[in-house]
C-alpha cells in the first residue's frame, strides 16, 4: 500500500516542532494539574456530513514527538487497526467517514496528551476540512462535465504550514477521484 507521508519533504518534522514549541504554555498549569498519569485519548471525527480524514502523518508526529505509545490492539473494538508511529488508527488516510466515528486511538502520559491536543486536532481538522472540500468539489465538477479535480496555487499558499503541507493534503481530496478523470 502507498503511503502518502513520503510526499512530504525532509522539512516536515521540525515544522511540528515547531508548531509544538510556539503553542506550549511559558508554565504548563494545565499539565502540572493532571500530571503524567497514563491516560487513553480517543479521537472522534464530528461534523454534518460525510468527511474525508487528512493530516495522519501530522495528528501522529505531534504525540511521537511527546512521547505517547500505541494502544494495544486487544483494547480495540474495530476491524481494522493501522499503526502509524503511536498513533492507532482505525481508518485509512484519504478514507471517508460518516459522523461520529472513532477515529483513532492514542495512549500516554495525561499532561503529554493535552500539550499535544489543540496542536494535533488543529492540523487534523485543517487538512481534513481541505481534503473534504476538495474531494466535494472534484466530485461535483466531474458530475457537471470537467475533467480535472482541485488545483492549487502557490500565490494562495501562505498560512502556516507551507505550500508542501497544503500541496499534500490537496492530494489527499483528490486521491479518491483519481481513476475518473485525467491529471
Amino acid at each position: 500500500m502507498t503511503d502518502f507521508a513520503h510526499l512530504l519533504p525532509p522539512s516536515w518534522k521540525p515544522q511540528i516542532t515547531a508548531w509544538l514549541s510556539e503553542d506550549t504554555p511559558s508554565f504548563d498549569y494545565g499539565g502540572y494539574v493532571v500530571g503524567e498519569v497514563q491516560r487513553t485519548a480517543y479521537l472522534l471525527g464530528k461534523g454534518d456530513s460525510e468527511a474525508v480524514l487528512a493530516g495522519v502523518p501530522f495528528f501522529t508526529e505531534v504525540f511521537n514527538q511527546l512521547g505517547c505509545e500505541c494502544v494495544p490492539l486487544s483494547h480495540i473494538l474495530c476491524d481494522r487497526v493501522y499503526t502509524v508511529g503511536r498513533v492507532e488508527w482505525h481508518m485509512k488516510e484519504g478514507g471517508t467517514f460518516q459522523p461520529v466515528k472513532h477515529v483513532a486511538t492514542v495512549r500516554g502520559k495525561a499532561r503529554h496528551l493535552l500539550l499535544g491536543e489543540r496542536v494535533a486536532l488543529n492540523m487534523l481538522a485543517r487538512c481534513s476540512g481541505i481534503a473534504t472540500k476538495c474531494d466535494s468539489t472534484t466530485i461535483y465538477g466531474l458530475g457537471h462535465g470537467f475533467t480535472r479535480g482541485c488545483a492549487d496555487r502557490k500565490e494562495s499558499m501562505t498560512s502556516p504550514g507551507g505550500t508542501d503541507t497544503k500541496v499534500w493534503l490537496l492530494e489527499q481530496g483528490r486521491r479518491r477521484q483519481a481513476s475518473t478523470w485525467d491529471p
